[in-house]
């Protein structure tokens, strides 16, 4: 029996490399790149001031998120709550781009 707590240990370990893994794809860089994204389009105008705000501000919590999990601080009422403003400024982003595109005044 001394074998099985071998398999079981490296089996915790792998469960915690795959979460911290997701965890760092998922929140962290999605939250950074989120950042960054909005960062150039405030930068120059291409959207309305308020979508690159909205952005900012969901790509910092989401990256907040992120590192939270990763310390195991992060709740389901926390998930929801930092994840909606993001996942909302995609879509209205997404709705926006088709319907009105980039200001091209602002990219001369």
């Amino acid at each position: 029996m001394p074998q099985n707590s071998y398999f079981q240990t490296l089996g915790d370990v792998l469960v915690s490399l795959n979460t911290a893994g997701f965890t760092l794809g998922a929140y962290i860089v999605f939250g950074f790149t989120a950042i960054l994204l909005n960062d150039i389009l405030f930068r120059y105008k291409l959207v309305p001031k308020f979508i690159s705000i909205w952005g900012f501000i969901g790509g910092a919590l989401i990256l907040i998120l992120g590192i939270l999990k990763n310390f195991g601080m992060a709740t389901t009422p926390i998930e929801i709550a930092f994840t909606v403003p993001i996942a909302l400024n995609e879509m209205v982003l997404a709705v926006w781009l088709i319907v009105k595109g980039f200001k091209t005044e602002s990219l001369q």
